[in-house]
């Protein structure tokens, strides 16, 4: 065979081969496009939960235990996720509230919830009707990033205000059995609404590296606790042996006492970066404080008057004034509930997006105007059920 004859089978074989390897990582990627598609539809397809279990803490705050209706497994929740539930209204509207899950599953097979009722929410006052025990409410599958990170040994401090106990009883309960060295402050208005307290009491009667400290700031005579709140001082001390400095803290609470408390930490050592706050339910953003000098900008959103942003926490917060309370529903970046088209103008970004977007949209909850802005309806979300 001749040099030219070889030459060519072997520029023929070269080339079979190239576009072998083409077809296989064609094919390969088309796959794990697949796989990715498979999985944002597993974490956005409702699931069917049925009420197991209720408890009335208090008259307008209760706690309920939702499984499957067949006793199947349920997605994880890692701790400090939430759900997102689904309640249809008359006029066929679904409205979206989301709860964090409260209990560590490890083992469990049913979501924790402790919800609140607000006297002129338009969503709890029916599921606090609603949710009794054997009734079927449909859910998105657990989400968000407000969950414990590596502690490397370090002591981990949980701060709670209200309501906001609900993540943070999920990290304790997984953080304390490993052996962690746990502080959990939990700041109520009165005893009664210590959620889980005889649950904490016993764990930190069997774990001598847990302390859980209820602070009640409306107590009754029988009160014989923690009454205000706690100082900042009094956390340092109560941190560990290195104190705050060395501590990772994990806050959920009213926005006041939340702020208050991480002013009085930063100036005691805080490291920020160890510090981690959950926004949605419960607070504004922790990233990029309101500047000092506010140029106020038009907000113009399609179906709504427009209204002038003055130096809101968040995009959303200044379309809720303008009559578009649809649109919370995590407040955090996490659910997609608050895009929204930009038209026209500019925002700046006050934390990153956890949901994947169309090209030109924004989470409302994630931004801030930085010029008058027309905002566009989008719909439905990418990946909403």
């Amino acid at each position: 065979m001749s040099v030219a004859l070889w030459v060519l089978v072997g520029v023929a074989a070269a080339g079979t081969l190239w576009a072998a390897a083409l077809s296989i990582d064609g094919a390969w990627r088309a796959m794990s496009t697949r796989v990715r598609l498979a999985r944002h539809r597993a974490r956005t397809r409702p699931l069917p939960l049925r009420v197991r279990a209720r408890h009335d803490v208090t008259d307008g705050l209760f706690a309920v235990e939702l499984s499957h209706p067949r006793g199947r497994r349920l997605p994880r929740a890692r701790p400090g996720q939430y759900v997102t539930l689904l309640l249809r209204d008359a006029d066929g509207v679904t409205h979206r509230r989301a709860y964090s899950v409260a209990n560590a599953m490890r083992r469990a097979r049913h979501y924790e919830l402790v919800i609140r009722r607000e006297a002129a929410g338009r969503v709890s006052p029916r599921l606090h009707h609603a949710l009794m025990p054997g009734a079927i409410i449909d859910a998105l599958p657990p989400r968000g990033a407000f969950t414990p990170r590596a502690s490397r040994g370090r002591p981990v401090v949980l701060l709670a205000g209200g309501v906001g106990i609900t993540p943070l009883k999920a990290m304790a309960e997984s953080l304390v059995p490993r052996g962690a060295q746990v502080l959990l402050v939990h700041v109520v208005r009165t005893e009664r609404e210590l959620v889980g307290a005889a649950h904490f009491r016993a764990m930190a009667s069997r774990h001598p590296r847990f302390m859980y400290a209820p602070f009640v700031t409306r107590p009754s005579d029988e009160w014989t606790g923690y009454t205000g709140r706690p100082t900042p001082a009094w956390i340092d001390a109560h941190a560990g042996a290195a104190g705050i400095a060395r501590a990772d803290v994990y806050l959920c609470g009213p926005d006041a006492m939340m702020a208050a408390l991480t002013a009085g930490l930063r100036a005691l050592g805080l490291n920020e970066a160890r510090c981690f706050r959950e926004d949605f339910g419960c607070a504004s953003p922790v990233a990029g404080e309101t500047p000092d000098e506010v140029v106020p900008h038009r907000v113009a959103l399609e179906g709504t008057a427009p209204v002038v942003w003055q130096g809101e926490p968040t995009l959303l917060h200044c379309l809720e004034e303008a009559g578009a309370p649809e649109l919370r529903d995590c407040g955090a970046g996490h659910c997609g509930s608050c895009a929204v088209r930009l038209v026209s103008g500019t925002v700046g970004e006050i934390r990153p997006a956890q949901w994947p977007l169309r090209p030109g949209e924004v989470l409302a909850c994630c931004v801030r105007p930085t010029s008058d802005v027309q905002l566009g309806r989008v719909g439905a979300p990418v990946g909403r059920a």
